[in-house]
């Protein structure tokens, strides 16, 4: 065996980050076929994804103890490198390769709450210095990584829209929203997605359409608050939706809106710019790095 690729974002919601894990996995398959070996842990998983990777269930602790403890014991007997494509890296595993999405955890340590902030800024440290290879989504990121850790060699593995398909079988949304109209934001409901200054904004302005906000809560954010006008008829909170759904909301929306405070790389508007939308971004790094000349910047 030579690659064990740790397979934990397959019991989880597929957002950003596990995106990225999922494309990054299914391209290992392609190359390494039956050199690939892809665990998780017991539980709930995609099931079409799990046949289609041949994932092994292994263990019987779950999230971050499986993580650091059952995982380097299953990947020690098969004397194969570790590949972490999102999460946090196991540390007892000198053989290792992992992905760091981004350092918003020490940029902006207020959004998080402090058991996971504490934990994730512990592993990576570690991980940073024992990995074999490291490897990141964007220059910017890179650059932060040398900043904040020290220089060593770190690869760049964008993130990509290859789970976007033109063809898709789109979902039916309300009449009444298409024939309104509206303007879309996806992402996490956190305070870095920077949402109250979006929807103040909004509310300031003529309402000729809506504003649909597609994300859920995550529990290691500091929670996002929002005023009770910001719960009217004009604005939709979504929640979490499925990958059709999602795509009919890019084809029809007016235009899409990401106003984000920090980004690694931000996949939603390299999404939204798939499906034909035009794209108004904040003026920060990666965003600049990212989309060139495809979006308006703010």
């Amino acid at each position: 065996m030579k690659f064990i690729v740790n397979s934990r974002f397959l019991t989880q919601n597929m957002t950003g980050v596990q995106r990225y894990a999922l494309e990054c996995s299914i391209l290992m398959k392609e190359l390494y076929k039956d050199e690939v070996i892809f665990l998780a842990p017991k539980g709930k998983i995609n099931k079409d994804l799990s046949k289609k990777l041949n994932v092994k269930q292994v263990g019987i602790m779950r999230g971050h103890l499986w993580e650091q403890i059952e995982l380097p014991i299953y990947s020690f007997f098969y004397s194969a490198t570790l590949v972490c494509f999102c999460g946090m890296p196991p540390i007892l595993k000198r053989n290792l390769v992992f992905a760091i999405h981004d350092i918003a955890f020490l940029k902006y340590p207020q959004f998080y709450n402090f058991f996971y902030r504490n934990l994730y800024s512990f592993f990576i440290k570690k991980g940073y210095k024992k990995a074999k290879k490291i490897f990141t989504v964007s220059s910017f990121t890179k650059k932060e990584l040398i900043e904040f850790y020290g220089k060593r060699e770190i690869y760049i593995v964008n993130n990509s829209t290859n789970h976007l398909k033109k063809e898709d079988s789109f979902s039916d949304l309300p009449k009444g929203l298409i024939d309104r109209g509206y303007i879309l934001c996806v992402g996490s409901i956190e305070p870095r997605k920077n949402l109250n200054q979006l929807i103040n904004v909004y509310l300031k302005e003529t309402r000729e359409y809506k504003m649909v906000i597609i994300g859920e809560k995550n529990k290691v954010f500091n929670q996002q608050d929002f005023p009770e006008n910001f719960y009217n008829d004009d604005i939709v909170f979504t929640g979490y939706i499925s990958d059709s759904k999602l795509a009919s909301f890019y084809k029809y929306t007016k235009c899409f809106i990401y106003p984000s405070l920090y980004e690694g790389f931000g996949i939603p508007p390299l999404e939204a710019i798939f499906y034909g939308s035009p794209v108004g971004v904040s003026n920060i790094p990666a965003h600049r790095e990212v989309l060139e000349d495809y979006a308006y910047f703010f």
